[in-house]
């Protein structure tokens, strides 16, 4: 059972395994169930990054800031929240799963395997966002028609406090259902020809299918609410607000045609994986064997999205009798934010369910007729990608004497031959049609591994390969879809010809195991990434992208306004080396009890310099930087205590800030996240040889998770989910 202190649910989980044996042994079936329900809670205030203060043309002319000009070309060096917002997630999901296998041993030389595997997710999400718009909005109605009456910039020109009138409020909610089911089945096999020739051999398909039929949301506005501010001041990462109005009230509120949303997104997504493969090992004598083989695999891909036909702000015009029967007060927001006196915690939001029920929204007619192909926003949602992969390999695995120092490897080289075909919905000159690629590839990847034992218990390893990372598959299409939701606008695309990520690995690391149970070792490691798969992301008016201005129908969107351009790209990459320090020691040297105490730690520094496009356009500048996801320092540590019946596990676990995107959108240099420090505890007591009682602590310190643009680093992302925690019985028999 588990619990979690800030949503206060309660997540049951019951996992069951049995296995049996018949006809003395040669045949054998394990079959398991687990189900679990999770409900979680999580509260955030967002920017959706900060801007230059004279994009989307600059705020009102009449903006009054000493010493400061507020005309769009002169404001670019401040920068502000493009879109403060508090956000409340709630999502409760149920897992099944199944697993079984059976084995069958007609003979000493012959073993078959059969297992499958079947999975299904169900979840349910329901969010609430109170934004204020204005400030990533073109024209009179946006950017331009808010007046900054008050305001503080720091030494970094960040807006960290300011007090506005003429800004557009959004009170949004949406409501997500969808499911996920996962089957899988393998067949495989085993025979020993010979005492030395061994034949192995798999044949296995695995089938995804994503369904969302539910996504579904609706806005209301305050347009022009006057007195509305943002707080930073004092390093706060979620900032105190003020409104200049009563959001509980429903007569502060309107569904306004032309700004006012309505969306439906339905989506399903469909991923297949076939794969074969034989292979053949030979033991050429006691000291060295010989094994190779061949193997196939054929991934198949393919999205739909359907949305509205009419276009998200063709709404239904809400009288406030109405209006007022379709919404309802969300409250109690802020409680994990620890937000200033005066924030608000509670606001008008749709009753998205009320909504559906009141105007039929999946009846598929009129305003809420739905399009796949036929709607020019979804088009791009509509993807097809195969990919068939050949591959082929020759290892030889060795042990020898180098004098009086044992010796153990392997070496080999794999081909490999990739077959590519794409399909996706992209502009093409003036309009948007269907666009099909092709692109082939072959790679020689060789491999080596060395472990040489200098004593008994002393070892070094070294380990040299070239491997590749192929990109996921959704990321090849040649398609592109446009989104505008609220103050975000944005376009992202595939790329049919994005080649793997390719790098030349080195790994040395020495080993000592000083008694049973304890180690200290360590590791070096470098990789030349030859080629590296970039998300590119830029800022651009749309109307320079080259796209139909008619996909705007329908959206609040005008053509100068900025989008947040997506797309995969290839660069030169660059070099990452590193060094790992571990150890581990059973505290048997203490007396009594203390004997079973016990430490491991680890700790890792990496560096790494690589190269990012700022441009798609060929010449464009690049800059160099430390790889996107990577920690430069890391580090884990944990105490236990075991005996016979009683394990206790206390765990540290420290990771450095680290980027998450670079360049920058909005002219931030770089997007990251914040260093974090978690703290778990597991104790388990073994009540008799069938029972154990379990209880698990996760993010004991309740740590928060905290996202930032720019090296000033500016607050994007503050994020809270809560402690965690797990009462469990295991029951044997």
């Amino acid at each position: 059972m588990g619990y979690n202190d800030f949503s206060g649910n309660s997540d049951p989980r019951i996992a069951l395994l049995g296995t049996r044996t018949w006809m003395d042994g040669k045949i054998g079936a394990l079959v398991s169930v687990a189900f679990g329900q999770r409900n979680t809670l999580e509260e955030l205030h967002g920017t959706t990054r900060w801007g230059p203060a004279g994009a989307n043309n600059g705020f009102a002319d009449t903006s009054a800031l000493p010493g400061y000009d507020w005309t769009a070309n002169s404001a670019n060096g401040v920068f502000h929240p493009r879109n403060p917002s508090y956000n409340s997630y709630e999502h409760s999901e149920d897992r099944l799963g199944v697993t079984a296998g059976l084995q069958f041993r007609p003979s000493d030389r012959t073993l078959i395997s059969l297992n499958g595997l079947y999975g299904r997710l169900k979840g349910e999400r329901d969010e609430r966002l109170l934004q204020a718009i204005s400030f990533s909005r073109s024209g009179v109605a946006g950017k331009k028609g808010t007046t900054i009456v008050d305001g503080e910039i720091d030494e970094n020109n960040n807006l960290i406090y300011g007090l506005f009138d003429g800004v557009d409020m959004r009170s949004q909610a949406s409501r997500h259902e969808l499911s996920t089911t996962f089957k899988q089945a393998t067949l495989d096999f085993r025979h020993d020809l010979t005492d030395r020739l061994t034949l192995t051999g798999m044949i296995g398909r695995a089938e995804s299918d994503f369904d969302s039929p539910v996504n579904v949301t609706v806005t209301f506005e305050n347009l022009d609410a006057n007195g509305y501010s943002y707080d930073y001041r004092g390093g706060r990462r979620a900032a105190a607000v003020a409104l200049g109005f009563d959001p509980t009230d429903p007569s502060n509120w309107a569904t306004v045609a032309g700004n006012s949303a309505l969306n439906i997104d339905q989506n399903e997504v469909s991923n297949t994986f076939d794969n074969a493969k034989l292979a053949l090992a030979y033991e050429v004598s006691p000291h060295l064997r010989v094994h190779g083989g061949v193997d196939w695999r054929k991934f198949e891909f393919a999205s739909q999205q359907r949305l509205r036909v009419a276009g998200e702000t063709d709404i239904p015009v809400l009288t406030p009798a109405q209006l007022a029967q379709l919404s309802t007060v969300f409250s109690g927001f802020g409680d994990g934010l620890d937000l200033p006196n005066g924030s608000p915690t509670a606001w008008l939001v749709p009753d998205v369910k009320a909504y559906i029920d009141a105007f039929d929204v999946f009846s598929n007619t009129g305003l809420f007729e739905i399009g796949d192909i036929e709607q020019a926003e979804a088009r791009g949602g509509n993807t097809w990608v195969t990919e068939e992969n050949f591959g082929a390999y020759l290892q030889a695995d060795f042990n020898f004497a180098l004098g009086r120092f044992p010796v153990r490897g392997d070496i080999g080289m794999r081909y490999v031959k990739t077959d590519q075909n794409s399909s996706g919905y992209a502009a093409v000159g003036s309009m948007i049609q269907r666009v099909d690629a092709e692109r082939s590839y072959e790679k020689w990847l060789p491999s080596m591994n060395l472990a040489l034992e200098l004593s008994d218990t002393t070892l070094v390893r070294f380990a040299a390969a070239q491997t590749i990372a192929r990109p996921p598959l959704g990321s090849v299409s040649p398609g592109g879809d446009i989104s505008v939701q609220g103050g975000n606008r944005s376009y992202s695309s595939g790329n049919p010809y994005l080649e793997p990520t390719e790098s030349n690995n080195l790994d040395l690391s020495f080993e000592w195991y000083p008694q049973e149970g304890g180690l200290l070792s360590l590791g070096l490691f470098y990789k030349d990434i030859s080629t590296f798969a970039q998300t590119l992301r830029t800022t651009a008016p749309y109307n320079t992208l080259g796209l139909p201005l008619e996909l705007l129908n329908g959206t609040i969107a005008v053509p100068t306004d900025d989008f947040e351009v997506t797309r995969p790209v290839n660069t030169d990459g660059g070099e990452l080396s590193g060094v790992e320090l571990n150890v581990r020691r059973d505290f048997d040297f203490l007396p009594g009890l203390w004997s079973n105490l016990g430490a491991m730690a680890n700790y890792t520094y990496v560096s790494s310099d690589i190269e990012y496009l700022t441009s798609s356009t060929p010449g464009a500048p690049t800059v160099n930087s430390t790889l996107v996801g990577l920690s430069k320092n890391a580090a884990n540590g944990t105490l236990y205590y075991e005996d016979d019946r009683l394990s206790v596990r206390g765990s540290v676990a420290y990771r450095s800030g680290y980027l998450t995107q670079v360049p920058g959108r909005n002219s931030n240099f770089e997007e990251g996240a914040n260093e974090t420090v978690n703290f778990d505890m597991r104790i388990s007591y073994q009540l008799n040889d069938s029972l154990e009682v379990s209880l698990e602590g996760i993010n004991l310190t309740d740590e928060f998770e905290s996202r930032y643009v720019d090296v000033s680093n500016r607050p994007w992302v503050y994020s809270h989910t809560g402690r965690q925690f797990y009462l469990g019985l295991r029951y044997t028999y």
